[in-house]
């Protein structure tokens, strides 16, 4: 069978990119388990991840066995191809690699991998040879028999598709440098920028959904975010959860708490902005906010700020043309980064 996931970023890095010291994870595994970490480990390191126990994401685990392809999916791309070894269920093991959630899920559906190939692909390319529409995987799914029959007919495997398309470890270059040099015209290109960026910057990163079918520049919101509206309820306390899926943009981190919360303002709203921070500020003590837009919105942020948060260091207004600049030179870092390392 053919699998896929949606992977964030900081979880992804821990247990699947870089993995864990098989010393690390022995500890919460039987006797045979730990034989089997053993053989499939690289240099004393295993990969791993895992699914919240829902129904859909058990009726997909039951189907699971060695030998499966599991593709992860980021922002639109899928970043690694995966070949299943085993699985087991094991909360200690999930709680103690990924924490667990606010209403204290965990993700106990877990799959040990045998070989993990790290790519960078647009989603749509594979996509269309499942004879799939384009757009964000939601869950931990499996392709359905009859796509899969078809599917390996025609290329045997996704590792097959992948070499025969020249995606040896292939490292696309994301949107042209020269998105970067235009002007914000409307609050979801401000949006798409924050959320470029925040994944550039390894957070994880959400639109709320009235906003997450908006195209900015050739793609959708909802294809570039990590994480989406369904999914905040299994991290976030139901006491915040309403305001705080309702905030233009959020940066998450460190087992989806919220680092960043971004409203934009483009030509009005920025009382209305003021309140929805102000509520999530004072649930979120670590978390920074941000109201961005143009220059001269800026009187109008001073008065609201004396209003809502008098002499706080918690808000600040931030600039369009910051956020450009700032976005532009991030991508010229990576490009010049992976060039280096390549």
């Amino acid at each position: 069978m053919i699998f896929r996931v949606p992977v964030d970023n900081q979880h992804f890095k821990d247990t699947i990119e870089n993995g864990k010291p098989v010393s690390e994870v022995a500890g919460f595994l039987s006797g045979e388990e730990k034989a089997r970490v053993q053989r499939i480990s690289r240099d004393g390191v295993v990969k791993y991840w895992g699914s919240i126990p829902g129904e859909g994401n058990k009726r997909n685990f039951e189907k699971l066995t060695e030998g499966d392809e599991l593709l992860c999916y980021r922002s639109g791309k899928y970043i690694a191809l995966a070949k299943v070894a085993f699985k087991t269920t094991n909360r200690d093991l999930a709680k103690y690699s990924w924490g667990e959630t606010e209403v204290g899920s965990t993700w106990e559906l877990v799959y040990f991998f045998s070989e993990v190939r790290l790519i960078e692909v647009d989603s749509e390319i594979i996509n269309k040879e499942f004879d799939y529409s384009d757009g964000p995987v939601q869950g931990f799914s499996a392709l359905s028999d009859d796509k899969f029959n078809e599917f390996v007919k025609k290329h045997l495997s996704v590792e097959n598709l992948l070499r025969s398309l020249g995606y040896e470890q292939k490292i696309q270059e994301k949107i042209s440098e020269e998105i970067s040099k235009l002007q914000i015209k409307s609050p979801y290109e401000a949006q798409f920028y924050l959320v470029d960026l925040g994944n550039q910057l390894e957070f994880d990163t959400y639109v709320p959904p009235n906003d997450a079918g908006r195209e900015v520049f050739g793609k959708k919101l909802l294809e570039l975010t990590t994480i989406q509206k369904e999914d905040l309820s299994q991290y976030v306390a139901p006491a915040i959860f309403d305001p705080l899926s309702n905030i233009d943009v959020i940066w998450f981190k460190e087992h989806y708490r919220p680092q960043f919360f971004y409203e934009v303002v483009h030509s009005s709203g920025m009382t209305e902005a003021f309140a929805r921070l102000k509520t999530v500020a004072d649930y979120y003590e670590t978390a920074k906010t941000r109201i961005i837009g143009e220059e001269e919105n800026k009187s109008d942020f001073e008065k609201s700020r004396r209003l809502h948060f008098p002499d706080s260091p918690r808000i600040s207004y931030k600039f369009y043309k910051d956020l450009i600049n700032l976005h532009s030179e991030t991508l010229h870092f990576k490009k010049v980064t992976d060039n280096f390392l390549q």
